[in-house]
This record gives C-alpha cells, structure tokens and sequence, in this order.
C-alpha cells in the first residue's frame, strides 16, 4: 500500500491538530474556547480527508501519491512566506507585501505585467485604508 498525498496530508493536519490542542491548555478556559473549537475542528477535517482518500483509492491517478515533486509548489510558497516575514521587520510591511505578492506572482508563472502590478498595487491600497485609518493600527 502506497502513501498518497491525501493520507500524508491528513497524518500531518490530526497530529498538527493535537499538538496545537494540547498547547491551548495552558490558555485561562475563556480564552480557550475558540482557538479549541477551530483546533477540534481543523482535526476532523483532517480525520475525514485521511478517511475519504481511502474511500477514493481506486479513483485516484499516479499524480496524487505522495511524491517530492507533488511538494514542489508549496515548498516555493513557504520559502516566499519565510522569506517575506523577514523582510516585513527589516524594510517595513507596505515595501514587503508589495515584493511580495510581485515575486510570488511572477514564481507561479503569472504573465501579465499589468495583472501583477494592478494587484500589488489594488492589496496595498486596501491594506493601507483598512490598517491605518480605519483600525488606526500601526504597522511595522
């Protein structure tokens, strides 16, 4: 029997699930209480994507199985992530998201020069208008 990328994923989001539920513990009850609730929830949906790809074995292709290159893409995303938290403290938040949804964009082959730009532009307006005026929080 061969992993597949749902079995994988599953594994990782119960135990991911438990961990995370185990750390609320230390939280005062009040304060527990949701962070439990999406915790619990996030592991059952993880318990039902470990079930259902069980269910779905026979239907799945070659491409699904648990393979290095499957995890090509959201290892480029997380390395822009890390990347990107960095930048945020040393050249501040606007300068960071902008490069950061430019390279991002650019990485998972976006081609339009004007679509890169107009949403750079369109998610740092927005941002700036919802973080500075509207809840007068400042940003790093």
């Amino acid at each position: 029997m061969s992993l597949k990328l749902d079995d994988f994923i599953g594994i990782i989001v119960i135990i991911l699930s438990a961990f995370l539920y185990f750390l609320t513990n230390d939280l005062p009850e009040q304060s527990a209480f949701f962070p439990k609730y999406l915790i619990i929830l996030f592991g059952v949906l993880g318990v039902i994507l470990f079930f259902q790809s069980f269910k779905n074995k026979r239907e799945q292709s070659k491409e699904s199985s648990f393979s290095m290159k499957n995890l090509k893409d959201p290892s480029k995303a997380l390395g822009l992530l890390i990347v990107y938290v960095i930048l945020i403290n040393l050249i501040g938040f606007f300068i960071a998201t902008t490069m950061f949804v430019v390279v991002f964009m650019v990485v998972f082959k976006e081609k339009s020069f004007k679509k890169v730009v107009l949403t750079a532009v369109l998610l740092d307006a927005f941002l700036y208008v919802l973080f500075v005026y509207q809840l007068n929080v400042p940003l790093p």
